[in-house]
């Protein structure tokens, strides 16, 4: 035969930390050796198939779909130490019958037959064997593992058996890889071949590409098995030729084998396999009585359209029938049916649906569905942005549901179709520049801190690989040539980069089918029982499965709550969906920048746009979730819009029809759905071609933009439209193409803005006390929403056993009560526990009352001591360090008492003796007698607890003299960003110290910190020159002064740090004038006065300002009479004189 060859033993990446092969360098690797196909045999998965039988096709490679079976010793349901070690078995796919057979056996593998690995059994083979080209297996088949053993009879009965199953599709493979065992083998594979009359194959088990990559594997073999690279007893191949060899190379290794190469071609020739690719497998939807899926569609669309609009008539009516016409020419009525089915569930069990999101939005066969909330005419959305004709792709409606309960909507979806008919999305974590030098390093027995060094030399950008940071970074580049070890850890990590790691699940993909899911794709089953499938979603789509996003969203669980909520606290009943959206109150809280907790606007640039922009109309808030995007931001379209809008720059429009598309935007094409529409209107395009236009500017596909530039022209000069305009106006639509945004997506989500604008303006309390329910296990947002609370005047009232619920609830007033929930170290099942004791009992009368009546494994010693540090039992009128020492014995009585209780037994006393017990329990003997817990301590302890300060400040006794010396506190920094140079006053709250990497500071220390006064805090950032002179003032919990300028390049206040002082040494160093104002006071006063200032004498220049009836007057005293101002000088004076005697300087 020729001397070409088929490499037909392959694996890939998908070969979990064991292959080393990208499947796009396989397939191009195979073209380079002119091979006529190849084939892949992943371990135990199918995970790789369809990337690799696409890739194949792209490059006129036969594509020959295998897997490398992990084959059970008995029944692949034993699942016994015995049963762990499983035995390799060769398979290929011949025809689409085997394809499939390979599927469902790759497939219960996972589902059923899962010990360490996927297995399959004898059993399972014979069910699914038809189509399928079996090998004897490498070295770690059952037949090679019995021939080591030297139990040939066993090996040759092994072999009977596969032979009768696949007849003339079963092969004898031999390898050749400088391994001892591998030559033992070899001798008796031929003799078996030679007695059974069975043809040869000549395999070389490929795991790498490259003879040169067998190190790189190496080490990936260590980061797999968790060993280290020099350890001998280490798992390892035993040889490094487990490479792609070219086709000489292999026939000249398999002479002495006859036919075994030539044999490798003859299989290519017998496999014809061919994916259907294309096809849509919507599943069925039964319909009422049977009646066609267009049929009801159109029953429930109409229904659904008088309830949106009445009549059904006019735009409404014309809109409707050409959607509906594209729908069902295009096969999918049944997917908005599914649609709708899942959603109306959802709606019935009152699990809260989001109004839409995406292109859907501009469905009105959607909106008539209440599959979306939006009405497409009202706000201009085009259906073509979503479905028209000229695609040929399925629709894509992704779904938001309410955290919560979104699996509530998925189980369904599940029962209505059939187990077997929907899974989840798999993904796969690969490894990624950062992560794979430091897996490498791990490996290599590097010390951590070097290792860590090096991998953060890398820059942490998206798409930042070790090539790209070699070429860009130069301090990367120079430790990569100075070091040999590290050359040779960054060398292998390149080698392994992009590799795939694990395997993982897709946050919110769902594929539901026509049939069993193993007719189109194998299924996998990941540790927690999911089932998903083994092809990822970008090859899962050409299989023209049905594929949906259930996608949770935190704001429809903030909504939610915050309604049932108000419905609790008011009586009035909200549907969010028919809320009107021209509320003044609503708009001017977004004018305010009041957007703490709203969807979308809640970041600090976000709320400073929405200040500037000030919306007064719906539109506005399409408009701001489309402008805050770095590209409209850098391209100045923001500040023109703004100014537009407030009338300080009219627009200026070419045409009519331009003014008619491009008046709420004020000239500026923002929205994707604009530019399709100055293509219709001006140009004559349909929709369907302007959506083309559309997704070629966006790909920047120069042959379509230049095609459909001359399509543009000739339209406009059919309506008299000059070719200079036409010209203008095309070039304006490609520039604004890299800006434009999805308005449907835009509006939809302005929407959900709107609505949670909409309650924090009309319900303010009802909506912070949700938002914190929402947030309870996010410190820093609490801590936020609460200060939020303090400006809006609502009062936080601390966590308290006896009133506090599981999450936060509304206290009559302007009041909202803790969460339990939310203290750190007390477990959900706790508080659940305790909250149905309360209820039971009406309230707890003391510690000891609750240790008596709650479950104290759940309620358990760490809890109580949350509680008691979070200040939830000082209702019990005993003091909190008291309490916290008697924890472990009035936890043992309270237990004594249960378990008497639940024994139902009486002790000699009988009742009298459970009323003794209830008055011991009181007994103040229970509680040692332990110092108070100082302020500073009781404090400490609530920020442990809580997250923050709770019933005080530790800066509470500085705040007069920050106020004095400062003028400013740090939430002004939020409000006025142009502050320039400050002193301001605060508690360091947390620090972070960075060694400076590269530059002439290399080696060097800096610091960043968070200051925090009792308005806000702030971040700060401290220089090495600043840092070496104040870093031992700039520790957690130090008060001090902060002397500093904006970080204008920031959108948050950070100040960068001049100088730092301590706040005991700050009132002696920075004041330089003290002011001490007499006012109506008496002689005695005034000599108390005289005799506080002659102790504290100094060099400070200090006045008296003098009021009398008729006259005021600043005196200066004599030198000898200066003060030294200090804390307690100034406490002296206030006590004789009264706050707000002194002023400073």
């Amino acid at each position: 035969m020729s001397d070409q060859f088929v490499h037909l033993h392959t694996h890939t990446h998908y070969s979990l930390l064991d292959g080393a092969i990208k499947i796009p360098n396989l397939v191009k690797a195979a073209r380079e050796f002119g091979m006529p196909a190849i084939g892949i045999t992943d371990h135990g998965n199918m995970f790789g198939a369809l990337e690799f039988f696409q890739a194949c096709k792209k490059e006129g490679i036969k594509p020959i779909i295998g897997y490398e079976a992990y084959v059970a010793p008995n029944s692949r349901f034993d699942k016994n130490r015995e049963n762990a070690r499983a035995f390799h078995l060769t398979l290929l796919a011949k025809n689409y019958t085997g394809y499939k057979n390979l599927m469902k056996l790759a497939s219960e593998a996972y589902l059923n037959g899962f010990y360490y690995k996927p297995r399959i059994d004898r059993e399972l083979l014979a069910q699914h064997s038809e189509g399928i080209i079996a090998f004897s297996g490498c070295l770690a088949s059952e037949i090679c593992r019995n021939i080591l053993a030297k139990d040939i009879k066993k090996a040759r009965k092994v072999t009977g058996w596969y032979q009768d199953l696949f007849g003339d599709d079963f092969y004898v493979e031999l390898q050749k890889n400088k391994i001892k065992e591998q030559y033992v083998a070899n001798d008796e594979l031929l003799k078996i071949s030679k007695d059974f009359k069975l043809p040869l194959v000549y395999t070389n088990d490929i795991h790498y590409l490259r003879a040169e990559d067998a190190k790189p594997h190496d080490v990936l073999l260590c980061i797999q098995t968790g060993n280290l690279v020099k350890k001998a007893d280490r798992f390892r191949f035993g040889s490094q030729e487990f490479y792609m060899k070219s086709p000489q190379q292999m026939r000249k290794e398999a002479e002495e084998f006859p036919g075994a190469a030539d044999n490798t071609l003859l299989i290519a020739e017998k496999v014809d396999l061919d994916i259907p690719l294309g096809e849509i497998h919507l599943p069925k939807f039964d319909t009422p009585g049977n009646i066609p899926n267009e049929e009801y569609l159109r029953q429930l669309c109409e229904e659904g359209l008088r309830k949106r609009y009445g009549e059904i008539k006019g735009e409404v009516k014309e809109r409707f029938e050409r959607e509906f016409d594209v729908i069902c020419k295009m096969g999918f009525a049944s997917y908005f049916l599914i649609v709708w089915d899942f959603i109306n569930y959802a709606r019935q069990k009152e699990i809260p649906v989001g109004p839409g999101r995406g292109s859907a939005a501009g469905s009105i066969i959607a909106y008539a569905l209440m599959i979306t909330d939006l009405d497409p005419l009202k706000y201009r959305l085009i259906f073509e942005r979503f479905l028209n004709e000229g695609r040929n792709e399925m629709p894509d409606i992704d779904i938001d549901f309410e955290t919560e309960r979104r699996g509530e909507v998925i189980e369904y979806v599940s029962n209505k179709y059939g187990k077997k008919q929907v899974a989840q999305i798999i993904t796969f974590g690969t490894m990624a520049a950062r992560a794979v030098i430091r897996d490498v390093g791990r490996a290599m027995d590097i010390p951590l801190p070097v290792v860590d060094k090096v991998a953060k030399k890398v820059p942490p950008v998206p798409k930042m690989t070790i090539a790209k940071a070699l070429k860009e970074e130069e301090d990367f580049r120079k430790v990569y040539k100075e070091d040999r070890t590290i050359t040779e850890l960054v060398d292998i990590a390149k080698n392994l980069e992009g590799l795939n790691r694990q395997p993982g699940l897709h946050a919110a993909g769902v594929i539901i089918a026509d049939a069993d899911l193993t007719e189109y794709c194998p299924l996998y089953k990941s540790s927690d029982g999911t089932i998903a499938t083994q092809y990822s979603m970008k090859y899962l789509e050409n299989l023209g499965l049905l594929k949906m996003d259930f996608l949770g969203l935190s704001t429809l669980t903030l909504i939610d709550k915050a309604l049932k909520i108000i419905q609790t606290n008011t009586g009035t009943e909200i549907d969010i969906s028919k809320i009107p959206l021209d509320n003044k109150e609503t708009y001017e809280l977004l004018m305010r920048g009041d957007t703490g907790g709203v969807f979308q606007l809640e970041s600090d640039g976000m709320r400073n746009l929405v200040k500037r922009l000030r919306p007064d109309r719906f539109e506005d808030i399409i408009a701001l979730v489309a402008l805050y995007r770095p590209g409209p931001l850098q391209s100045g379209m923001v500040d023109t819009y703004i100014r537009c809008k407030h009338g300080e720059e009219h627009p200026v429009y070419k045409h009519p029809i331009l003014e008619q598309i491009l008046s709420e935007t004020f000239g500026m094409i923002l929205y994707q759905e604009q530019a399709m529409e100055i293509a219709k209107e001006m140009a004559l395009f349909s929709l369907s071609e302007a959506d083309k236009l559309r997704k070629a500017m966006g790909k920047k596909i120069k042959e379509l933009m230049d095609s459909y530039r001359e399509k543009f022209i000739e339209g406009a000069a059919q309506q008299d439209i000059s070719e200079e305009l036409a010209v203008e106006v095309y070039s304006q639509i490609e520039y604004f193409s890299g800006y434009g945004f999805n308005k449907s997506h835009s509006a939809a989500y302005a929407l959900v803005t709107y609505q949670t604008a909409y309650l924090k303006a009309l319900y303010p309390k009802e909506f912070m006390c949700a938002l914190m329910t929402c947030e309870n296990q996010n410190t820093e947002k609490i801590v936020r929403y609460m200060s939020e609370c303090g400006s809006m005047n609502i009062e936080v009232l601390p966590p308290d056993i006896n009133q506090s619920r599981s999450y936060f609830c509304v206290e009559e007033g302007d009041k909202i009560r803790f969460g339990l929930s939310a203290i750190k170290g007390v477990g959900d099942k706790a508080v659940e526990s305790m909250m149905e004791t309360r209820d039971g009992i009406g309230s707890f009368k003391s510690l000891v009352d609750l240790c008596e009546n709650v479950d104290t494994r759940v309620a358990n010693k760490q809890t109580l001591e949350a509680l008691v540090k979070s200040g939830s039992f000082d209702c019990f009128n005993r003091s909190r360090s008291q309490m916290f020492a008697g924890i472990p014995e009035i936890l043992k009585l309270g237990a004594n008492i249960q378990k008497q209780k639940n024994s139902n037994q009486m002790d000699l006393f009988g009742d009298f003796a459970a009323e003794e017990v209830d008055e011991v329990a009181d007994a103040d003997d229970l509680y040692p007698e332990v110092d108070a817990w100082t302020e500073i301590e009781k404090l400490k302890f609530e920020k442990q607890t809580l997250g923050f300060y709770f019933s005080g400040h530790p800066l509470q006794k500085w705040s007069d003299y920050i106020t004095m010396m400062c003028g400013k506190t740090i939430d002004y920094l939020y409000k006025e960003k142009n502050v320039g140079a400050s002193l301001l006053g605060g508690m360091i709250s947390a620090k972070r110290e960075i060694t400076i990497k590269s530059g002439r500071n290399q080696g060097r220390k800096m610091a960043q910190v968070h200051l925090e006064d009792l308005t806000a805090s702030c971040s700060m950032i401290c220089f090495p020159d600043t840092y070496q002179k104040y870093s031992e003032y700039l520790q957690e919990d130090q008060a001090v002064f902060v002397r500093g300028k904006m970080n204008e390049q920031k959108d948050d206040p950070e100040i960068i740090i001049d100088q730092v002082i301590p706040i005991e040494q700050g009132l002696e160093s920075l004041v330089t004038r003290i002011t001490l104002k007499i006012k109506d006071k008496t002689e005695d006063d005034v000599r108390k006065l005289f005799e506080v200032c002659s102790k504290y004498r100094g060099d400070c220049k200090t006045f008296i300002h003098v009021e009398g009836k008729d006259f005021t007057t600043d005196l200066e005293v004599a030198e000898k009479y200066f003060l030294r101002p200090s804390a307690e000088l100034f406490q002296e004076i206030e006590k004789v004189v009264g706050k707000g005697a002194i002023m400073v300087m």
